[in-house]
């Protein structure tokens, strides 16, 4: 029971420490929107992800699945930090190839208006993703995950899947120490290994 408890107060503790960071000083003086470079597709940082951090990369014909980006992760809309996904969804926008980009609450309000569900939560995910594909045929779905690792270190997971068969086309599990804001050692290095791999299947 002890360690249970344990376990317990590191998750609170780190959940703390990374809503401090970047609610309270956080995306004030973090999570500030550049634009990438129109040459290389690249947001300004001297940190690259490694390439063992980069676990999944898998060919794949983009320009079929451009029609939409669906950001499912928790950390979407209703629930989770606004700042940091609004962040994120902004950024992934500035690289300019998604058509439209959006999150589970957009998708549930059109699925309402569209009559398919009378309440806006209560859908699963399969249900937000079958009407998805009826829709847009073709589309990708991104999750991200921010980690505390103790200290000023932190972890960012991106994953890229193909709905079409529930397959992970890429996936980074990014690691690096911040000591003065995420953007540059942390948001900017996994935004640009999507922005390389788009471009590397785009053609």
């Amino acid at each position: 029971m002890l360690g249970k408890y344990k376990r317990k107060k590191t998750f609170f503790l780190r959940a703390i420490i990374i809503c401090s960071i970047i609610s309270s000083g956080g995306c004030g003086s973090y999570c500030k929107l550049v634009e990438p470079n129109k040459s290389t597709g690249h947001f300004p940082t001297n940190t690259q992800v490694r390439k063992e951090s980069i676990k999944i990369n898998k060919q794949l014909d983009i320009k079929e699945h451009k029609a939409l980006l669906y950001i499912r992760n928790t950390s979407s809309p209703p629930s989770g930090n606004l700042e940091l996904f609004n962040f994120m969804k902004k950024s992934i926008g500035k690289l300019e190839f998604f058509s439209e980009i959006k999150d589970k609450q957009q998708i549930r309000v059109e699925m309402a208006e569209d009559k398919v569900i009378k309440n806006t939560y209560q859908v699963t995910d399969g249900m937000i993703i079958e009407w998805l594909q009826k829709k847009y045929n073709n589309f990708l779905i991104a999750d991200y995950r921010l980690r505390s690792l103790g200290g000023y270190n932190f972890g960012l997971d991106f994953n890229v899947i193909n709905p079409d068969n529930d397959e992970t086309v890429l996936s980074i599990s990014h690691k690096a120490f911040n000591l003065s804001g995420l953007d540059q050692p942390v948001f900017y290095p996994v935004l640009n290994s999507f922005s390389d791999w788009i471009r590397e299947n785009a053609g």
